[in-house]
């Protein structure tokens, strides 16, 4: 993508997976003397980053050893004990899986989002897989929040049901896996207000359109065009009497 330097700077700094200050200022340097603009810049280095630190985490989850009896299990870092892939929490020590950066999932759908067309977006976002570990879910659905709340037009409303499908699913399992967690029960109930505010949205957006787009809204606005008509057709008989 950039010259050859530029590209062996990059490995190197991204090398033990994250990325200083000093280093992001010897990138920049050596991308603007090339005339890189560095707001791009930075938006790649970013994205390779997040790229980077997925890869591990899925290098990780292979690694972890399976049993035909318990399905896909990973070892507790505090305890040592073997515990099932989905859990959050271990269930002999109570240790809460961390993620390396729990705002990558999100950071990661924004990149894949900016870089696709609008036609793809409901696909991206019903695929996309939700973190396991508990800070990256709760960034996650944190993120995801605003987006279900936005007025509804004919353009996004299958992207917008996309997200609210998407915050469903993460609340789900906040439930099953954090059902005790404080930060947890606040998004569970946030999705509560969420989720009235998306079915108001829902129920506008679809008077809209019957009024103003459906075959029935059309003969509404003609019934009542006949009917006011004959009102004031009336009106002037009873005035020129």
């Amino acid at each position: 993508m950039y010259n050859e330097r530029l590209e062996q700077l990059i490995d190197a700094a991204l090398a033990d997976g994250e990325l200083t200050e000093k280093e992001k200022q010897i990138l920049f340097k050596n991308a603007q003397a090339l005339g890189v603009d560095l707001d791009e810049f930075e938006m790649v280095l970013d994205a390779r980053l997040v790229k980077l630190k997925r890869t591990e985490a899925e290098n990780a989850k292979t690694s972890a050893p399976k049993s035909n009896k318990l399905g896909d299990v990973k070892k507790c870092p505090n305890c040592g004990a073997m515990v099932q892939s989905y859990q959050g929490i271990c269930s002999e020590c109570g240790y809460a899986f961390e993620g390396i950066d729990a705002n990558a999932a999100a950071k990661e759908l924004a990149n894949l989002l900016i870089n696709a067309s609008q036609s793809n977006y409901k696909k991206i976002i019903e695929t996309y897989p939700i973190p396991m570990d508990k800070a990256s879910l709760i960034q996650f659905t944190t993120w995801l929040s605003p987006h279900t709340s936005d007025t509804i037009r004919k353009a996004d409303y299958d992207i917008i049901n996309a997200y609210v499908n998407k915050y469903a699913e993460c609340i789900r399992k906040l439930k099953i896996s954090f059902p005790n967690d404080k930060e947890a029960k606040l998004l569970m109930e946030q999705f509560e207000i969420d989720k009235q505010q998306w079915r108001k949205n829902q129920r506008r957006y679809k008077r809209n359109q019957f009024f103003f787009h459906s075959n029935g809204g059309k003969a509404f606005w003609i019934l009542l065009g006949i009917i006011a008509w004959f009102a004031l057709i009336a009106l002037i008989g009873i005035l020129t009497e």
